[in-house]
Parts: structure tokens; C-alpha cells; sequence
């Protein structure tokens, strides 16, 4: 698109106009044409809180500029969802480079948070979790409860589309935050906490150029913000003392003590991987593949204390292994000749899911952050998930397997986690606890099709499910009502509209994800 020299003399120094015409994210099955692309960065490398306002400042000026020309922004970090949720048409506003992490001073907590056995992270928009494994297990010998499965996600990206694990009795990313910065528009911005459990002093956000809100039903709306509650600049996080996991995962028989455990998490009745007596899991993840299903692949992790001997060793590798190319191969092979799916899938789910640890090996043993760490998804992979709630199971597995089955095969994998609510308005894990049920594969036009299958057939069957934001969904006003109830969904757009209080700054936040879902 031309050059708009003007808007560009107007930008902040620490603001940058690229020139590119589309933006595509990270797993590239989305490609949308863009008026501008922006990415922004603090002053210096060194956390400071005067830097801290004059980004806050920064992005104030970039919206001003926005709200005049009639274009809508949406900030983003790693661009990892398989959704539209975090794109729009006209300005993309990259924040990666927004990755300072403060340490929280005892003197800035509220008594609550104030006792040597509590620590506190005030983390910019951009940061990745990886990064933040980083500095809080190294510096600080702190932790997080759960994250994702992989860390390259931003904290916001990640909590904004409601991110989880699989670490039993614990919520998902959502449940760490305990303070949020929105800024709402040129002119204004405010600290989020809830009213029950306030963690920082009161003149804390006047140190952030903000102002202060407590109240628990905005928090919570604003914790799975879907993008539209305004520009997220940094959450504030709780953490817990470091400790490490010991990793095993084998091949298990799927029968009917096994799909008890799926519906109950009563594990009396198999022999998990690595398990001694009466131990149990702080990780669990079966995946079961629809075309092989007299067994099923168990993860397990267990809960270790921390050795201070241990040496924490990250592997930050981002170069792309063969398993891109075979990803794409599958996938060519797979629309061509859809009859070779079930060999394909069955021969790369037992290449991928071998036995951990080795024959004659220890089983590996970490951090959260070494466990989890920084990788990247793949090229050619498409996801969904459904969340259901314990109990629905089997059922919506058997369902789903059976509807593999009745149509032309689509190369995908069912994998169970299970994730405790935590209060968020619009949380997809609603239910106490919830079973994610994730649909991970390759992206093929069979793939597609058997997502549109999964959908209507649970729906025929009466499944009460809901499903992951930042990932392949049936996103309509009718679906997002059927799934949420009306008192959720009117509680988010209150909110929505009690932040956004004018026509301009709604229409600042606005997107098409937004209005698809009827939450516009």
C-alpha cells in the first residue's frame, strides 16, 4: 500500500511502520490483507518504570492516530492461534519486543501478597512464557503451576484465548494473573484487580499512568479478553517455589479401566508409567488415535522436589526439523489418496509417542520451564478442542472416533487434558473439571470436513461442550449463547461496554471474530 508519510512522522520513536501488505500467523493457515503493520518497543533493555509509562504513552498516541483514521488495531504476540481471534484488516500491532519483567517489591503488595512465600511478576504484553520460565526459575527459584504445552505463546495471547495445561487440580495460564493493565483509548487506561483479592498497594497504578478498578466482575472479563476489552500492556503474576517433574510415557491398553480413568481421574484401576505406590500424577495425557484404538499413549509427569544441584538447561531451538516436511508430505498424500490416512497417522503417532523414558535410560527430570519449553508450531498442522465435563468423556471420544469412521478418514489425533476453571467470564473451561478434548493433525480439506462432522454430530447427540477460542471453531452468536449461557456472554458485553464507553473506542477494539460470535 503507499507510504501514509504523515502517519509515519507522527509515530513515537519507539514505534516502527513496516511495509508489509498481509499478515499471516504462525501456524499459516491464515493469510489477511493488512492497511499497516507496526511493531513497538520499550526505550532501552533495562526495565524501568518511567520507560514503562512512556510505552504505555506510546500506544496511547498510535490509537490516537488510529481513532482518526477509522481504523480498528489489534496487538499481537506470537500469532500461534489456528483462529481469526487475533487479526484484523487494518492495523497489526506486533509487541514482541515488549518483554520486560519486573520483580514485584514487598513494599507494592498487599499484605495477602507481602509474606516471603509469595512472589510477584509484573510481565509486559509481549513477553514470552518461555521467557518468563527464564527469570523467575533462574533469578528467583519461582515457578509457574502450569502453562501450555509449548512456551512461545505470549503471556497475554496466551491468557486472552483462554491457554491451558494439563497439570491435575490446577486452571489454566488464567489462573496466575492477579492484575491486568488495559489501556482503553488515547486518553485512558486502568489496573485491573479483583475486589476479593487485591495484590497490590494502592498507589500502585498511578505508578503505571493508570487507574485503579476493583472489581471482581470485570476482572474476570477481562482475564479471557478474546482481544476486545482494549490494549493488554502487562499482567501481573503469582507464582509458587520452583520445583521439577519426572517425565514417563508408554502405551497402555484402551479398555475399560482406562476409560474409567477418562471419566472419573481415578487411577486405582491402571498401571500408569514410572507410577510406585500410591503416587500420583501432577501430569496427565492420553492420546488416542481413532484408527488404532486397542491401545492408547499415556504421558505422565510427576511432582519432584527441587535439587539445588541442578543445573536448569533451556533448548531454544527454532530451526524447523523434519517433522515440517512430513507434515506436508502427509498432508499432499493425504488429499490425494485419502485412503492412505489410517497407515500414515497410525505410523507417525507410534513414531512420535515412543516409550520414555528408554530402554536401560533414566527418565528425564526438570523445571516447568525446561519441561515446557520454547518450541514452535508447526506449518501444516491445524487444531481444535472442545471442552467437556468429567463424566462426558468417553463419550464425546467414542462419538468423535465413530464419526472418523463414517466419513472420508481425516488425519487427526484425540488428546485428553484436564483443567480446573478459574473464574474467567468467558473461560472455555468452564466445567469443574473440564476434559480438553484437543483434535490435532494435519491441515487437509478432509480435515476440515471431519471438523464440520465433529461439531454437528455432538451437537445432534445433546454433548454439552464449549470450545478453545484460539483454535479451529464454530464461532456464531447461537453456538457462543448455547455454549456460555446468556448470564456469561451479557456479563462479558457489559463489561465490554463499560470500558470501551464510546462509539470510537469499540470500534478501536472491534474485529471480525468479535462480530461473528455476537460479542462485537
Amino acid at each position: 500500500m503507499p507510504v501514509d508519510h504523515a502517519l509515519v512522522r507522527a509515530l513515537p520513536d519507539t514505534v516502527r511502520s513496516r511495509d508489509l501488505d498481509d499478515w499471516v500467523n504462525w501456524p499459516r493457515n491464515i493469510r489477511q490483507p493488512i492497511d499497516a503493520y507496526f511493531d513497538i518497543a520499550n526505550e532501552s533493555r533495562a526495565p524501568s518504570l518511567s520507560g514503562y509509562r512512556k510505552t504505555a504513552r506510546a500506544i496511547q498516541t498510535l490509537l490516537r492516530l488510529a481513532v482518526n483514521r477509522g481504523r480498528a488495531v489489534r496487538p499481537f504476540g506470537g500469532g500461534w492461534s489456528f483462529s481469526d481471534i487475533a487479526v484484523v484488516p487494518d492495523w497489526m500491532v506486533d509487541t514482541s519486543y515488549l518483554n520486560w519483567i519486573f520483580h514485584v517489591k514487598p513494599e507494592d503488595r498487599t499484605d495477602m501478597y507481602a509474606t516471603d512465600g509469595q512472589e510477584l511478576f509484573l510481565v509486559q504484553c509481549g513477553t514470552k512464557i518461555s521467557q518468563v520460565n527464564r527469570v523467575i526459575e533462574r533469578k528467583f527459584r519461582r515457578s509457574f503451576n502450569t502453562t501450555g504445552a509449548s512456551n512461545g505463546q505470549s503471556i497475554v495471547g496466551a491468557c486472552a484465548t483462554g491457554t491451558h495445561g494439563s497439570a491435575l487440580g490446577q486452571g489454566g495460564i488464567q489462573n496466575h494473573v492477579v492484575g491486568i493493565h488495559v489501556i482503553t483509548g488515547p486518553h485512558n487506561s486502568v489496573w485491573l484487580e479483583r475486589a476479593s483479592d487485591p495484590a497490590t498497594v494502592d498507589d500502585f497504578a498511578a505508578r503505571l499512568g493508570a487507574d485503579l478498578v476493583r472489581d471482581d466482575a470485570v476482572f474476570n472479563a477481562v482475564l479471557v479478553s478474546l482481544g476486545g476489552m482494549g490494549f493488554i500492556a502487562s499482567m501481573m503474576i503469582k507464582t509458587v517455589p520452583i520445583f521439577m517433574l519426572e517425565r514417563h510415557r508408554d502405551w497402555l491398553p484402551f479398555d475399560d479401566a482406562f476409560k474409567t480413568v477418562l471419566d472419573t481421574l481415578d487411577f486405582t484401576g491402571v498401571d500408569l508409567p514410572g507410577q510406585t505406590m500410591g503416587q500420583q500424577p501432577y501430569f496427565f495425557l492420553p492420546v488416542i488415535n481413532p484408527f488404532d484404538t486397542d491401545e492408547v499413549s499415556v504421558a505422565v509427569q510427576y511432582r519432584r522436589d527441587f535439587d539445588p544441584a541442578h543445573p536448569i538447561n533451556y533448548r531454544l531451538d527454532l530451526r524447523r526439523g523434519p517433522g515440517y516436511e512430513l507434515l506436508g508430505a502427509i498432508g499432499g498424500l493425504t488429499n490425494a489418496v485419502p485412503r492412505t490416512t489410517p497407515k500414515l497417522v497410525t505410523a507417525l503417532t507410534r513414531k512420535q509417542l515412543r516409550p520414555q523414558p528408554e530402554s536401560g535410560k533414566s527418565p528425564k527430570t526438570g523445571t516447568w520451564g525446561e519441561m515446557f519449553d520454547f518450541t514452535t508450531p508447526r506449518t501444516n498442522s491445524l487444531g481444535a478442542g472442545i471442552g467437556v465435563a468429567l463424566g462426558q468423556v468417553y463419550r464425546t471420544l467414542e462419538l468423535l472416533i465413530d464419526e472418523q469412521r463414517s466419513g472420508t478418514p481425516a488425519p487427526v489425533v484425540f488428546a485428553c487434558r484436564y483443567v480446573w476453571p478459574t473464574g474467567a467470564t468467558l473461560e472455555f473451561t468452564r466445567f469443574d473439571p473440564t476434559c480438553v478434548i484437543d483434535i490435532d493433525g494435519v491441515a487437509t480439506r478432509y480435515t476440515d470436513a471431519f471438523l464440520t462432522r465433529a461439531w454437528a454430530r455432538l451437537d445432534r447427540e445433546g454433548i454439552d461442550y464449549t470450545q478453545h477460542w484460539g483454535k479451529i471453531g464454530n464461532y456464531d452468536p447461537v453456538t457462543v449463547r448455547r455454549q456460555y449461557g446468556d448470564a456469561r456472554v451479557d456479563a462479558w458485553r457489559v463489561t465490554r461496554a463499560a470500558l470501551l464507553d464510546t462509539s470510537e473506542k469499540k470500534a478501536l477494539f472491534a474485529s471480525t471474530f468479535l462480530e461473528r460470535a455476537g460479542l462485537a
